[in-house]
């Protein structure tokens, strides 16, 4: 059963995300519907399910869902990058990803992502979204090593023959059907995007399609020492302090300065330098300098504790984006048309070429058969006037 307002249809906005939710639950006619997990082959009603799995039964759905959309023509192309684009963003912007990788996120499911924490976008990662982010790239890893020869469409079908119904499947089978169309072994790049909570890497994707993805791109190895050193509380200087931006120490959130030193998201902040708070944290904070060293007392579990946390300043929000490039090459061109599902320019271009050259040979045929039928009525063929040199 799906369900939407009724005016959604009206917005293109909301209707784009109409047709994705129906695409999405029509893709599990196939994916999870027929084809699971082992562990979800004869569901327990009873008692919790684990797998590691949920990223390919929930993730890859996620992923075609606007791709079949986009090769259906039912969205723009443009429509299309820029929502995929989004979907980086999300997983980009989530801290959590540092944390979890994709096989907990699925495996935790039941005790994390549907109970929920205020620190949770701190701590975990959705197997929907960063899924289909894996999806993405494991697309295009397999082109890129098939030499265009083969995709996650092709594994697909693969694993649909081999383990739908009562078989269901293991990790590892889907595993090996990625290897088998990649005609390489793919184990390194499984424990980078499924197995662990490393960076991902787009630039094979940016190369491979002539695609932008702004500020995915990994650090040299010395800006990364110098934010290794900026978090460093020890490293703060005065040069630190002038740095502007609203005072934040981070309560509960990943790797900030409250966190670093021990504050948990459950705490109750009592006072700020012996003295009570009255509103906000955030709010206390801006009486005080980025780097200065400043006392939180805590109440945890119905004990005081006097804790030193250093005040720094909430890093900017990056910007994250996905656009075509503004001269791709031919290959890109070609790469970018396949995996979307439409004809290459080029292609469009020879066939229109082959049409027109096909309707001008058609209509000479034509006016000369049009010719001969003329003459022969007036008793002269156009082989006469030939033999007559035209005359």
């Amino acid at each position: 059963l799906m369900m939407t307002a009724n005016f959604d249809i009206r917005n293109e906005s909301s209707y784009q995300r109409w047709l994705s939710l129906a695409s999405h639950e029509f893709f599990h006619t196939w994916n999870i519907r027929r084809l699971r997990p082992k562990s979800l082959v004869k569901y327990d009603y009873e008692n919790e399910v684990y797998t590691p799995s949920l990223w390919i039964a929930e993730g890859i759905t996620s992923y075609y869902e606007d791709l079949m959309l986009v090769r259906a023509g039912l969205i723009e192309e443009d429509a299309f990058i820029t929502g995929l684009g989004q979907t980086i963003s999300s997983v980009q912007r989530t801290e959590g990803r540092l944390v979890q990788s994709l096989k907990d996120s699925s495996h935790d499911a039941w005790i994390k992502f549907y109970r929920p924490a205020s620190n949770s976008s701190d701590t975990q990662i959705s197997y929907y979204t960063k899924g289909a982010v894996v999806g993405f790239l494991f697309d295009t890893k397999i082109r890129v090593a098939s030499g265009g020869k083969k995709s996650l469409d092709d594994v697909l079908r693969e694993f649909w023959k081999g383990y739908h119904g009562d078989v269901g499947y293991e990790p590892e089978d889907f595993r090996r059907l990625c290897n088998e169309a990649a005609g390489e072994d793919l184990e390194d790049w499984f424990r980078v995007a499924v197995d662990s909570s490393d960076e991902l890497d787009y630039q094979p994707v940016a190369d491979w399609y002539g695609l932008e993805i702004g500020d995915i791109k990994p650090k040299s190895a010395d800006s990364a020492k110098a934010v290794d050193e900026e978090k460093d509380s020890s490293k703060d200087t005065r040069s630190t302090r002038a740095r502007r931006g609203r005072r934040w120490i981070g309560i509960g959130e990943f790797d900030s300065p409250a966190t670093r030193v021990g504050v948990a998201d459950t705490d109750e902040v009592i006072a700020i330098n012996d003295k009570r708070t009255a509103g906000s944290v955030d709010a206390e904070l801006q009486n005080y300098e980025v780097g200065d060293p400043i006392k939180v007392l805590i109440s945890r579990n119905g004990e005081l504790q006097e804790i030193l946390v250093v005040v720094g300043t909430r890093a900017e929000t990056k910007s994250w984006g996905l656009k075509a490039t503004r001269k791709p090459t031919k290959d890109q061109k070609q790469h970018l048309a396949a995996w979307l599902g439409q004809a290459w320019e080029e292609e469009i271009a020879a066939e229109s070429d082959a049409d027109s050259t096909k309707d001008t040979q058609t209509k000479d045929a034509k006016g000369n058969n049009e010719t001969d039928a003329a003459n022969e009525e007036s008793g002269e063929s156009s082989e006469d006037k030939n033999d007559d040199g035209g005359l």
